[in-house]
């Protein structure tokens, strides 16, 4: 399902936290090409399985080329607490391979929570890399990200969301975005993101399980950055 304006967090991507609302065993893969260049593709599938204790995920993702190449292995666990907290950790292996220079990799963990202040407002975020993991000869630090965000749900057919993200090596960012349901199959969700200046939109259509998506970003300098879905939930 799409998330809300983050169009990284769609089915082949959902934080931890959100692994909670899944009720049904599911499969997705998806593909995004940032800017329009191949080189900077990502692949990514995943595996998402209920129980009644926690829901637990298994996400593959690779993004680069032959010269360049990341590469991410995530198991995620996500649990509902006291009956409106909904948690997530993620153990994440990285690995990183250049070409005439060798690999190396590390491990990396990420905490995300939903907690549901009353029928209409959730307040969420993760903090991902928290551990501070480290790769190459180098010891460089991988991205430590914080968020944090309400969501509004006025309807049951619409929502808004506000969202700030630091990147402890950067200037933060505001994001906004807005998510309609003007059917049962068809979701759609616009955003916009400042640092830079950017508008996304999303698309979801669902039909007996499979979901499908499209959602895009706009670049103030670059070209457009796309994003592809598709995932099935087997319903008993």
């Amino acid at each position: 399902m799409i998330m809300g304006f983050d169009l990284e967090s769609g089915i082949a991507g959902l934080d931890s936290a959100s692994l909670v609302l899944l009720n049904n065993p599911t499969i997705c893969s998806a593909f995004n090409n940032r800017f329009g260049l191949s080189d900077l593709a990502m692949r990514s599938a995943m595996i998402a399985i209920p129980h009644r204790w926690a829901n637990a995920s298994l996400l593959l993702s690779r993004f680069g080329n032959s010269v360049y190449r990341e590469t991410t292995a995530s198991i995620s666990i996500g649990k509902l607490l006291f009956g409106r907290i909904n948690v997530g950790t993620a153990l994440s292996f990285y690995d990183l391979t250049i070409k005439d220079y060798g690999s190396d990799n590390t491990l990396g963990m990420t905490l995300s929570w939903h907690y549901d202040w009353n029928s209409t407002l959730v307040w969420g975020g993760s903090l991902h890399n928290i551990n501070v993991p480290k790769i190459s000869a180098y010891n460089e630090p991988l991205p430590q990200i914080i968020t944090t965000g309400i969501i509004f749900k006025p309807l049951d057919i619409a929502r808004a969301q506000i969202e700030w993200e630091q990147d402890t090596e950067y200037s933060g960012r505001m994001k906004f975005g807005m998510t309609y349901k003007p059917l049962t199959n068809i979701i759609v969700v616009i955003g916009r993101a400042s640092n830079p200046d950017q508008l996304t939109f999303g698309l979801q259509l669902s039909l007996k399980g499979l979901a499908v998506e499209y959602a895009a970003a706009s670049h103030p300098n670059l070209a457009l950055s796309q994003w592809f879905g598709i995932g099935f939930s087997f319903h008993y």
